[in-house]
């Protein structure tokens, strides 16, 4: 029987970490963009990775945008862990 293959992250080209370092950069620049036209943002999170990435942002750059939990948080303690995390970084 043959030994099955599995799922290697693949290695980082200078390309791919050009483009996502450009990518990160956009996306900073829009999010003090939202910030300074919209007081009072509110990141809507679903703790879905790309929500988890611009919370990163968020908070890597001290934005005032708010960050609000899904409302299923409220309800189930494993989610209520979790919420935890990003917000105490």
């Amino acid at each position: 029987m043959p030994k099955p293959e599995f799922w290697q992250i693949p290695a980082a080209t200078a390309a791919a970490t050009e483009r996502a370092d450009k990518l990160e950069a956009a996306l900073a620049e829009r999010l003090q963009h939202i910030a300074e036209r919209f007081p009072r943002a509110v990141l809507a999170s679903s703790l879905a990775v790309e929500d988890m990435i611009i919370t990163d942002q968020i908070c890597r750059h001290a934005l005032p945008i708010r960050i609000a939990p899904p409302p299923a948080a409220s309800r189930h303690s494993p989610c209520c862990r979790w919420w935890s995390r990003p917000r105490a970084r």
